[in-house]
């Protein structure tokens, strides 16, 4: 199971901003302009989350599947909660043995 998405206090308030200012547009029927001034949020922003547009991923392709880079995440946070140190030798460690398994399994299922 993952785990939600922790955000920093001022993420959580940008975010509540923008939705207070969604809902501004929507149910209250103010304007964009109006609503984005009043909530400082900025106008594209608040533009694209009315029309429900998701902003790309940035980078490249990422290396592991996303199931396991979830499973990563939980094993680092679920160690940190019990009191278990975690440095870049024991994370590395781990990602290596997580793509050996990956290779295992990519070249067995070419095999077959």
């Amino acid at each position: 199971m993952s785990s939600p998405k922790l955000f920093s206090a001022a993420e959580a308030q940008k975010q509540l901003t923008v939705e207070a200012a969604v809902h501004a547009v929507q149910k209250v029927g103010w304007n964009g302009r109006k609503a984005a001034e009043y909530y400082e949020t900025p106008r594209t922003t608040l533009q694209c989350r009315l029309l429900n547009l998701q902003p790309g991923r940035h980078g490249g392709k990422t290396k592991i599947p996303s199931h396991e880079e979830n499973g990563l995440a939980d094993f680092l946070i679920n160690s940190s909660d019990i009191g278990i140190p975690l440095n870049r030798q024991h994370c590395a460690g781990v990602i290596v043995e997580m793509n050996t398994q990956l290779i295992k399994l990519c070249t067995v299922i070419t095999l077959m």
